[in-house]
């Protein structure tokens, strides 16, 4: 008898969530179960250094509660994939949140000078991975808004993590 691996286990769990309408075609229902398998497995991960972080750190802030929300959010894409069938909108979604969570925390670390926002060059790099030219225009325009609300944040919105007036 042969066992499971966690990686043939994992997509047997994803293949379960994939949308009824692209179940027919076992290339598209493949990429539909990565896809949710990937952002699940992120998202969980995400909310499972929760507890640990609370039993450290017992004072939450709510930019330290934000950051959770967003590592959580993986999960949105993934279930908008489950319940749409559409990976394109899944895709884009993820690019979406990925452009604002690295904006996030851009704004909270030093803005324009930040280490952060090099991550921002990958949101149009995945797009372009994606073969949609809507979703690397859709990447690119997330990739420059993201750096406009950094460049307009930090003009005129001096946001640090401290509290103290730069």
């Amino acid at each position: 008898m042969r066992t499971k691996t966690n990686k043939s286990l994992a997509m047997d769990v994803a293949s379960g969530w994939v949308h009824r309408s692209v179940a027919d075609t076992e290339s598209k229902t493949r990429k539909h179960a990565i896809f949710i398998a990937v952002h699940l497995a992120f998202g969980l991960a995400g909310l499972l250094v929760l507890p640990m972080w609370l039993a450290i750190f017992r004072n939450v802030t709510a930019i330290e509660v934000a950051t959770f929300m967003w590592l959580a959010s993986p999960i949105f894409s993934a279930v908008l994939v489950s319940h749409t069938g559409k990976l394109e909108l899944g895709i884009r979604s993820s690019l979406i949140l990925f452009s604002g969570f690295t904006v996030f925390l851009s704004m909270i670390s030093g803005s324009l000078h930040s280490a952060i926002l090099i991550w921002l060059i990958i949101v149009p790099i995945e797009a372009a991975m994606s073969g949609s030219r809507k979703t690397t225009i859709i990447g690119i325009g997330a990739a420059l808004l993201g750096f406009a609300v950094l460049w307009i944040g930090s003009a005129f919105l001096p946001l640090v993590y401290n509290g103290e007036a730069s």
